[in-house]
């Protein structure tokens, strides 16, 4: 019994840490339930970090690339300043010391306030950047960067937010300001669409689904990969198609369009899309899910049309390349009619 005591009072710690481990996964779970945490790891405070997502019913792990020096063109002789200046503190600030300097600041307008809403519809600490500031006399803080956040923060009834404090005079503030909103890398339509389908997003789930149906492939990023036939970057026209039109006839309209290529190199593209959408949903929508429209699409060289409608819409006084190609498509599908009225006995 004593030895039973013994061999329990040695394991004790690891059947306590296997417990904290297990009750942290269930309490790491995501919220939308595509991920599950796989290892965990308690951090010196004794909070419950995950160290590895694996996606739900033993899917394959999220993998990480590694933040690392890296040798990019353009990158091989670059030399960092010698002083980076003073470092930046995190802390917690309460809202009611922040300001904003007018003198560098943007008013907040119509498109501040619906930046504002959208921000405390969907207010989470996640999706929630650090507030950058700077001390100014009298106990408070300049916001650099974050009024709008900050704005939503205090709508939302907090009276804190996290922040990024920064040392620097009245002109450095607006150097900064610049710096961090004036030489933004705009994060690309394919880019969020991305993300979207990392985060289980309904709509970027059923844009790909249609995409598929179709035999199309929305890429994800605009470098770096190999284009096929089939192959589109047309975010904006697919996803237009997909948010306004039956699911069935925006698989006919993609699968049309896609039909005109053929060729690995070439990207099925936005204006082919809208032309082909513009013929089968306003002029003849009799011919949306015509077995013969389409194999009049297949006879269809995107290229070529492309080269004919964009030297029509440069000497034609008002005509859109759009129009011009879908004048083309008509052109291929009475000229089809023709054919087939003459083989007739």
């Amino acid at each position: 019994m004593r030895r039973a005591g013994n061999i329990l009072f040695v394991a004790m710690p690891f059947l306590l840490a296997i417990g904290t481990i297990w009750a942290a996964q269930q309490l790491l779970q995501p919220e939308d339930g595509n991920w599950q945490c796989a290892a965990v790891m308690v951090t010196p405070s004794g909070e419950p970090t995950c160290t590895q997502w694996m996606r739900q019913g033993g899917g394959t792990a999220m993998s990480a690339r590694p933040i690392t020096p890296v040798t990019l063109a353009g990158l091989e002789a670059v030399r960092p300043p010698e002083n980076f200046g003073p470092a930046p503190d995190l802390r917690w600030i309460g809202i009611d010391r922040l300001v904003v300097d007018p003198a560098y600041q943007r008013d907040l307008n119509r498109q501040s306030a619906r930046h504002i809403r959208q921000i405390v519809e969907r207010f989470d600490w996640r999706l929630f950047s650090a507030v950058i500031v700077s001390p100014i006399p009298g106990g408070q803080f300049a916001v650099v960067d974050g009024q709008h956040r900050a704005t939503a923060a205090a709508l939302c009834g907090i009276d804190h937010v996290p922040c990024q404090v920064i040392q620097a005079d009245p002109g450095m503030q607006a150097r900064a300001f610049e710096a961090i909103n004036g030489k933004v890398i705009q994060v690309t339509k394919l880019a969020q669409y991305k993300a979207a389908l990392a985060a289980g997003n309904e709509d970027a789930i059923k844009l790909r689904s249609i995409c598929s149906k179709a035999g199309l492939r929305m890429l994800t990023s605009n470098f770096g990969q190999s284009c096929k036939a089939g192959d589109t970057m047309a975010y904006n026209a697919v996803a237009q198609i997909c948010s306004t039109l039956a699911e069935g006839v925006a698989v006919y309209v993609l699968r049309c369009a896609r039909a005109t290529v053929d060729t690995d190199g070439v990207y099925v593209r936005a204006q082919t899309i809208a032309a082909m959408s513009a013929v089968l949903t306003q002029i003849r929508r009799e011919w949306q899910q015509s077995p013969e429209f389409l194999s009049v699409a297949q006879t269809i060289n995107q290229e070529q049309a492309f080269s004919r409608a964009r030297q029509v819409a440069a000497y034609g006084s008002g005509i859109k390349i759009v129009d011009a190609l879908a004048a083309e498509i008509l052109s291929a599908m009475e000229a089809h009619t023709k054919r087939k009225k003459a083989a007739q006995p």
